[in-house]
This record gives C-alpha cells, structure tokens and sequence, in this order.
C-alpha cells in the first residue's frame, strides 16, 4: 500500500482528473488538457521530487503537489486550519467505519454523530476566521517554498526527455458559503451557489511572475471534506491572459468574510427506526 503522503497526492490528483472529465464543458477540457495531458493518467508515475512524472513521445511533465491554506493563523503560529479540519474528519472516519458492513455500526451512531455533530461545526466557523492577507501572506510562503526547488524537481532520473515542463498542483480547502469580493472598491456578493473561489490580484501576480513554470493547477474542495473537487482552474504564467480569458475567469482585489459574531450552529439527529 502507498504510505499515506502518496495516498493524498494520488487522490488529489485523481479528484483533479474526475472533475476535468465530468464537470467542465469540453472547450474548457481541452485547454487544460492541451497545456497539460491530465486525461492521459496512464502515463502517470508517482515519485519523489516531483510528486508525479509524466512522460510522453517528446516532452516529459515534472508535477510537484502541495496544499495551500485557506485560513492560516499567520507565520509566527503557522496553524492551518485547513489541515486541522481534515485529519479530524478522518480521524472520525477511521474511528467509527467498520470495514465489514461499510458504514458505521448502530452500537456507535450515537456518537458517531455527536462527533460529526461537533467537526462539522468547526469547520463551518472556519470562514469566521479568515483573514485575506495572512492567506496571501501563507500561499505565498508555501508556493514559494516550492518554486525554488524547481531545478532539482527537473533532475529526476524518470524525466525521459530533454524537453521537460514544470507544473504544480495545489490542493486548496475552502468554504465559499458566506463568500464576498471586493472589485474594484466596491463590494460585489457572491450568490450562495457560487462555489468557485474567486483569482486575486496578489495570488495571480505571484502566480504570472513564476515564469519557470509552465502550468499551475488549483484543485479547490470543500473545507474538511477532501471527497470530490468543487473546482479546477489551470493557469499557464508565461501566458496568464490567455489562461483567463479561456476558463472566463474574472480576477478581483480582495476576497472578503462578513464579519461573523455569533456562530453558525448545526444540531444532528438520527433517523426513527421505522
């Protein structure tokens, strides 16, 4: 079995792929899969340095995955809340699934669901802590923590070609319920469905300015549930227009929470036994 690290990459990555062949329209497919062939996983390799190797005829991918946080109580502390919330829900997972019936016993759905009562509570209050620059201030830190690893990614024995690009995926946890943006001074809402969360001037500067790359892809999953993605965006930095304009995104100044007083509150109760 793969140690857990590779389970999460692989997983990301095979959520990334699911949600490009099943969610997007096929123009928006075939670019991204033009920039990088993500529908080709058979020529996938999991490694070390970078996380995944893809070679085909002419030119081999170097891939390297890392998550960004979407609440980061800043560098002094460095907690992810992102991070906290998911090895809590699988801590919960672990504790309660019972392999033999593939669901939880009914001797410990009492409390099963006063933990699951009480995770999903905390991870709905994580939006009341976010703050737009420590999450700038945290992707920053983390990407380029990566990018200046870049020439040795490019050394791995498993790259076959002399032509290599250099791509990141970034797995990205976030809540958009109670979503704002601020564009352009003023405040735009962000409708209840809206599930995409929104490009930054800061994060797409970081982003066109890292011209040793040829692509960054940004997996985005529901804060503390890492089951499916509820979004791909694929960025080219040496090419950031085209990537915008292909994938209709819109870029804004700031992304701002309404400031939360009281917290949002979420009572379980199991089902009758008919």
């Amino acid at each position: 079995m793969l140690p857990n690290k590779k389970q999460t990459e692989q997983k990301c990555y095979d959520l990334t792929k699911t949600y490009v062949i099943n969610k997007l329209n096929r123009k928006t497919r075939k670019y991204i899969n033009d920039v990088y062939p993500i529908l080709r996983d058979n020529l996938v390799i999991p490694s070390e340095r970078p996380d995944f190797i893809v070679n085909s005829d002419s030119v081999s991918y170097a891939i390297e995955h890392f998550m960004v946080d979407f609440c980061n109580d800043g560098v002094n502390n460095n907690q992810s809340e992102s991070m906290l919330a998911s090895k809590e829900v699988s801590g919960i997972f672990n504790k309660y699934h019972d392999p033999d019936i593939g669901t939880i016993k009914d001797a410990d759905m009492e409390d099963a669901v006063i933990d699951i009562e009480s995770e999903v509570n905390k991870i709905k209050n994580i939006a009341s802590k976010f703050d737009y620059d420590k999450y700038v201030e945290a992707f920053t830190r983390t990407f380029q923590r990566h990018y200046k690893n870049i020439s040795e990614y490019k050394k791995n024995d498993c790259l076959n070609n002399e032509n290599i690009k250099m791509g990141f995926l970034i797995e990205f946890h976030c809540d958009t319920d109670l979503m704002q943006s601020v564009w352009n001074g003023s405040i735009v809402s962000f409708p209840s469905s809206c599930k995409s969360f929104p490009l930054t001037e800061a994060i797409k500067k970081l982003i066109e300015e890292s011209t040793e790359l040829d692509f960054v892809i940004i997996s985005q999953f529901s804060e503390g549930v890492f089951i499916e993605a509820s979004d791909v965006k694929i960025y080219e930095p040496n090419n950031m227009a085209q990537s915008i304009e292909k994938q209709r995104v819109r870029v804004y100044d700031r992304v701002i929470y309404p400031d939360i007083k009281k917290h949002i509150t979420l009572n379980l109760e199991k089902n009758p036994t008919e």
